[in-house]
């Protein structure tokens, strides 16, 4: 703004000074005419056009330079020429230098106000030495009026120190308060963005895990009923088969009962655990909303992946696209569900309706659901866990035949022993 004040105010004067330059060849009052060359005004307004066009391209340093060049020429000319003591010389010197304090430093404008009393003290000898200078004056310049001129000039540029110093100290402890705003401002931001996103993950957890406990009782009838019948016919016949029966349906309710408690207990643990495990323990939690939509899901382990992290997030991320996908099947003859383990890619795919692509762009979208009473916070949910807790990454790809979620995990260890992964980072 203060570049473009001062170029255009100069335009305007120069403009000024053109229209003069020309009135006073028309007119008898010589005391008027300017001894300015008539070609050197109009000069002066091309080049400030064109300083404006450098404005609106954003070259300020350029411009900026470019003014303070100039009206150092206009300074130092007008006193060659006039002498030093010709007032509109002595106020171009403290306009340079007070142009110089704003558009640049404060300590350039010393340098400029040592150059500039040095100029003074070189012009005003001069004009000692030459007094047909100054014939448009009654009176010829003495010494001390040279010192006088630069003694004004350093007053002026002092104040102008003292202003412009102060104003950047001001700008600096501005700037070094909004950039501090501006980091606690992100940070804050960052934190609550996290805790949103742990919040969504909880309630998503609560919310799957109910529907899992629903599954879980209706599982549990089976097996209790077992173990009251053979029970009930032992009692009557006394074979010792009937008991070895009863303990398998007992241990298979004490697995599905660990399997639930792994899953409700909040463990924040990091350890190196099998990928393949949790699946299997994510597939048994999903059996009972699979057959209740007639799926059947299926784990092709090429290979079994090792990961370092926590468990339960690793099971979340499982549980939510298997979910996901169980829910999104139509009444079907045969519906399925494959996880293929193959080097550091784990592939859940399904036979599932197409994502529609609009659907698809948005999918990690918070609050995002097409379906009637879900909470819609899956599927962000296993974007942050899978990239802050294993950097991994997530990418799904839905057609007719097939919708795919490709899960990489390029820090991966591949083996068919968890020992051996062991082993290997203790060594």
């Amino acid at each position: 703004m203060i570049v473009t004040v001062l170029t255009v105010g100069s335009s305007i004067l120069l403009l000024g000074l053109m229209l003069t330059h020309f009135f006073s060849y028309f007119s008898s009052d010589k005391s008027i005419r300017i001894g300015v060359s008539l070609y050197l005004i109009p000069t002066l307004l091309i080049g400030h056009t064109f300083l404006y066009v450098l404005i609106r391209k954003n070259r300020i340093q350029v411009v900026s330079f470019a003014l303070t060049v100039l009206y150092a020429m206009g300074s130092i000319y007008g006193a060659y020429m006039w002498g030093i003591s010709m007032p509109s010389a002595l106020l171009l010197f403290s306009l340079v230098i007070a142009v110089v304090g704003i558009l640049f430093s404060s300590r350039a404008a010393l340098v400029i106000t040592l150059a500039s009393c040095i100029t003074i003290l070189l012009l005003g000898i001069r004009e000692i030495h030459n007094p047909d200078i100054t014939l448009w004056k009654e009176y010829g310049i003495r010494m001390i009026d040279i010192i006088s001129y630069i003694v004004i000039i350093c007053i002026s540029s002092g104040l102008t120190f003292l202003s412009n110093f102060e104003t950047e100290k001001s700008l600096k402890r501005a700037l070094a308060s909004e950039e501090n705003l501006e980091l606690k401002v992100e940070k804050r931001t960052q934190e609550l963005k996290q805790s949103q996103l742990e919040t969504f993950s909880a309630m998503s957890q609560t919310y799957e895990l109910g529907k899992v406990a629903q599954g879980l009782f209706h599982d549990l009838i089976t097996p209790l009923t077992s173990v009251a019948l053979y029970v009930s016919e032992y009692d009557r016949t006394n074979t010792k088969q009937y008991i070895e029966k009863a303990v398998q349906a007992s241990d298979r309710m004490r697995r599905m009962l660990e399997v639930t408690k792994s899953q409700i207990e909040v463990k924040n643990e990091y350890t190196i655990f099998s990928a393949l495990k949790e699946i299997e323990i994510s597939k048994d939690l999903q059996q009972y909303s699979a057959r209740k939509k007639n799926v059947t899901i299926t784990v092709t382990p090429n290979n079994d992946l090792f990961l370092y992290g926590v468990e339960l997030r690793f099971n979340q991320i499982i549980s939510n696209i298997v979910q996901n996908a169980i829910e999104a099947f139509e009444d079907a003859c045969t519906n399925s569900i494959n996880i293929d383990i193959s080097d550091t890619v784990i592939t859940i795919s399904n036979n599932g309706p197409q994502i529609p692509l609009l659907v698809l762009s948005n999918l990690f979208t918070t609050s995002l659901s097409t379906k009637q009473g879900h909470f819609g916070i899956g599927l962000p949910s296993i974007k942050n866990i899978l990239t802050n807790d294993f950097q991994g990454t997530l990418d799904i790809k839905s057609s007719i035949e097939e919708t795919k979620f490709i899960l990489n995990f390029p820090h991966a260890k591949v083996s068919k022993s968890l020992s051996t992964i062991i082993q290997g980072n203790k060594v």
